[in-house]
């Protein structure tokens, strides 16, 4: 899929939460992977938000070099 056409993309490294996710209310494409290790091509998204995960991360300064 291309992230810029669908308009949200959802990531997380927990397939179960991304199954919550699903069950909840998400219908955007969603995706399982790693913080550190982006799974997108460069220049995939105009906008990265990050909303209370970053202290969970591993390596939160190799996030944000990706982003």
């Amino acid at each position: 899929f291309d992230p810029k056409k669908t308009g949200v993309v959802g990531l997380d490294a927990s397939f179960g939460m991304l199954e919550k996710a699903v069950v909840d209310c998400c219908v955007h494409p969603l995706v399982q992977g790693k913080s550190e290790q982006l799974p997108f091509k460069s220049d995939s998204f105009d906008l990265i938000i990050c909303i209370n995960a970053i202290h969970h991360f591993l390596n939160p300064a190799e996030f944000l070099s990706q982003c």
